[in-house]
């Protein structure tokens, strides 16, 4: 699923030292997921999760390849913890 098909969390203004001020929008994390039974192999459900987390840090940190500029996107993930990972997924495990 594309991230912007997505509601953003929360949008933050950053300053870059080569693009100027941007604003970046944060989304929640989509993960298609298929539950099947396991006896039988049918599938059960065919959903996506959506999971929250932190958005706007303070700093981001960007990896660029070859001492190239990184390619900063509008739209960037939130950071969950690992219980709002739980969270997200305990509908599908324990309905």
């Amino acid at each position: 699923m594309e991230p912007s098909s997505r509601a953003s969390r929360q949008s933050c203004s950053y300053i870059f030292t080569r693009y100027g001020t941007r604003q970046l929008s944060f989304v929640r994390i989509a993960v298609h997921a298929r539950v099947y039974e396991v006896r039988t192999g049918r599938l059960l459900l065919d959903t996506t999760v959506e999971i929250n987390g932190a958005s706007c840090p303070q700093t981001l940190t960007f990896r660029s390849d070859y001492g190239l500029e990184p390619v900063i996107g509008p739209t960037q993930y939130v950071t969950p913890s690992d219980a709002q990972i739980q969270d997200a997924f305990r509908p599908l495990i324990s309905p």
